[in-house]
């Protein structure tokens, strides 16, 4: 490509490029699983899956179109899926709620956790993960222009309230032992990573 003349603007296409974006790698039991971010279709996100042994060419799209994976929490969005040996957990831009993705070998199925929510009720949803000792997503949902800490089962549901933050949240890591939940929060107008505060607790069954 060559090179813009001086003043002339970029279009979006230059900026862009022809390449993918790789986000969000996670390993787990062997396989890799990544976003794909794809200029050739609008930017849709995919998410992709191989096993460590196999080829690049062996990769496997389990989101395909018009699956299109983005959180639009606060606009900044966030982590997008959440995995474990069992469970995928997933937010869809179409409709910004959860879904869930079980693969029964090359079969897969999608089921919708959350209900979308009335348009003077907009939710958000992102940067979750999978609780195994209770059957849930955890991560954070905004509503009403605060975070909230909730809970969604694996079965579908309505998000259980766990923490209502002053104003924003999220980074929530369970221990091995799954009895305990830390996450962080942050105020404006305070971004994360110059002011925040540490919150750890307790879980019971």
């Amino acid at each position: 490509m060559g090179t813009p003349a001086a003043g002339r603007p970029l279009s979006a296409a230059a900026v862009v490029g022809r390449s993918p974006t790789l986000k969000e790698p996670k390993l787990v039991g062997g396989a890799l699983f990544w976003l794909e971010q794809r200029p050739h279709e609008q930017g849709r996100t995919t998410l992709m899956t191989r096993w460590l042994d196999a080829s690049p060419a062996q990769a496997v799209e389990l989101t395909p179109a018009p699956w299109n994976l983005r959180s639009r929490v606060h606009e900044y969005g966030g982590g997008v899926y959440a995995v474990n040996a069992q469970d995928l957990v997933f937010v869809h831009d179409g409709d910004r709620c959860l879904w869930h993705l079980e693969r029964k070998g090359e079969a897969v199925a999608f089921r919708r956790l959350t209900a979308p929510a009335p348009e003077a009720a907009c939710r958000n949803f992102a940067d979750g993960l999978i609780d195994p000792w209770r059957q849930r997503w955890l991560g954070v949902m905004e509503s009403g222009g605060h975070d909230q800490l909730v809970g969604v089962p694996l079965t579908g549901g309505e998000p259980a309230v766990l923490r209502d933050c002053a104003d924003f949240g999220g980074y929530a890591c369970l221990s091995p032992s799954g009895r305990q939940l830390a996450w962080l929060e942050w105020q404006q107008p305070a971004m994360p990573w110059e002011r925040n505060t540490l919150w750890l607790a307790q879980l019971n069954p």
